[in-house]
């Protein structure tokens, strides 16, 4: 038996031919960066103008367009065309306050030229959406409108159920119209508007009360409708105003002080505990608790305004030792102007009293007086001439610290403030009167009791409120009637 030589079978090597050829594993090539090539460049890029951005990324946008157009015509004929378009270029990053620029209609108007198309395509999409948004919002706010619901936010119901039970000897206080609160954070509110009366005609006439428009707060758009505070205070022939600062009596003056104590408080961020609350209850409560608050009112109440004045423009905190020393102030002030417009009344009549009887005692023969002929009389003579009290003082004849005339007191000129002045020689005093208060030049009241006694003279003011300066020349080393400065008037 010839045994037959074991031959492979072919199958398996024929079935290798029909494998494809293995194929080279393929290198990674990182992507070529063609617009921003490093980070110098990319710096630059960052520093352009939104113009200069806008027409860059025009001309990559169209390079772009033109490498497309090579990979699509490739694909179709790669024997006409045998190389593709390369890869697409970055464009030009546009920050988003460039991009709220573009979407200005000026500016997005002016830009279009430059504008490639995928920016143009953008802005328009956007746009597009927030109008689509807004009016959206437009149709539930409609919506909401015809509701119960925003009836009754409106006050167009009625509801009976808000009334409060009636007790008699309390009084349900009054709430404070919304626009109030808006009043005050522009211009401060007098405090004769937070009477009952006025309180409750602000409410009955909510719709048709005076308003002006208000400048806007740094940030805001345009102002907001406030209370038009001139109109409101002055009266009418159909409408008597809710008067002017200091036109309240005291009762008026306190009941309206609660009422403004009430709607301060609600304007504290942490409520009746907060700072702001404590101050306004601390500050009406000093008055309140003064045993002389009724017979001093006409003395105080241009301090209290003045001090809530202060607390608006400049907030400190309340210290009771300062009021303490300004309520002595302004009653010292007080009774020493009364004093004097009562001795210049008293002068007054006292002129007219013996002019009417020198008139009586003259005779006249041929247009010539004869007889006894009027003469200037020593006003030391009469009784109340002095311009302070008898006593351990020492007394002067009337005689005016303004101009240095005899014949009157400064309080004279307290009427006729806007009047010019003028010494007898004819020049321009150094004093002035502001506010019915005899005043240096740049405003600082002038202390009358130094001026009439100098060193001599007790003053009742706190140190420093008050110029001790003489009233004829602003010299600190004398005094008004020291007479150095100014020719001593002859009273023979």
């Amino acid at each position: 038996m010839v045994e037959m030589e074991h031959q492979p079978a072919q199958q398996p090597a024929v079935q290798q031919d029909l494998l494809p050829p293995a194929q080279p594993q393929a290198l990674f090539h990182p992507r070529a960066r063609r617009t921003h090539r490093d980070d110098f460049i990319s710096s630059l890029l960052s520093k352009l103008q939104l113009r200069e951005k806008l027409v860059k990324n025009k001309e990559i946008e169209d390079e772009n367009k033109a490498r497309e157009l090579r990979s699509y015509n490739h694909h179709l004929d790669p024997l006409v065309y045998p190389q593709p378009g390369s890869e697409a270029a970055s464009f030009v990053t546009i920050d988003e306050a460039d991009m709220k620029d573009l979407k200005d209609p000026s500016i997005f108007a002016r830009c279009m030229a430059i504008m490639p198309d995928f920016l143009l395509f953008r802005i328009t999409r956007e746009n597009r959406a927030e109008k689509e948004e807004k009016e959206k919002r437009k149709l539930d706010e409609l919506a909401f409108t015809s509701s119960d619901d925003s009836q009754d936010a409106k006050r167009r119901r009625m509801d009976g159920s808000k009334a409060a039970s009636r007790i008699i000897g309390s009084q349900r206080p009054i709430e404070f119209s919304e626009i109030l609160f808006t009043t005050n954070v522009h211009i401060p509110i007098p405090i004769t508007f937070f009477r009952n009366e006025n309180l409750r005609y602000m409410i009955d006439h909510a719709a048709t009360l005076p308003t002006t428009k208000s400048n806007p707060f740094p940030g805001e758009a345009k102002g907001q409708f406030i209370l038009n505070i001139a109109e409101l205070t002055k009266s009418s022939k159909y409408f008597k105003g809710f008067g002017e600062e200091l036109s309240l009596d005291f009762g008026e003056w306190s009941e309206a002080a609660e009422n403004c104590f009430r709607f301060h408080q609600m304007q504290d961020k942490y409520g009746d505990k907060g700072d702001y609350s404590q101050w306004w209850s601390s500050h009406f409560n000093f008055f309140n608790a003064q045993e002389d608050k009724i017979s001093q009112y006409e003395a105080w109440k241009g301090l209290e305004l003045k001090l809530r004045r202060e607390y608006r423009t400049e907030p400190t905190k309340f210290d009771i030792n300062y009021y303490a020393t300004r309520y002595e102030a302004a009653k010292t002030t007080y009774e020493l102007k009364s004093l004097i417009d009562k001795q210049y009344n008293t002068h007054n009549n006292s002129n007219n009293t013996h002019s009417n009887s020198d008139r009586d005692r003259q005779q006249f023969r041929g247009g010539r007086a004869t007889g006894s002929s009027t003469q200037f009389r020593d006003t030391r003579n009469f009784p109340g001439h002095s311009l302070f009290p008898s006593g351990s003082r020492q007394s002067h004849p009337v005689c005016c610290i303004l101009c240095g005339e005899k014949g009157h007191p400064v309080g004279q000129h307290y009427h006729d403030e806007n009047k010019p002045t003028k010494f007898p020689d004819g020049k321009s005093t150094w004093a002035k009167i502001t506010n019915g208060k005899l005043c240096t030049p740049n405003g600082k009241e002038i202390c009358i009791n130094h001026n009439v006694n100098g060193g001599s003279a007790i003053c009742s003011h706190s140190e420093g409120a008050r110029a001790h300066v003489c009233s004829f020349c602003g010299s600190k080393s004398h005094h008004a009637f020291s007479w150095v400065c100014r020719a001593r008037p002859s009273f023979n």
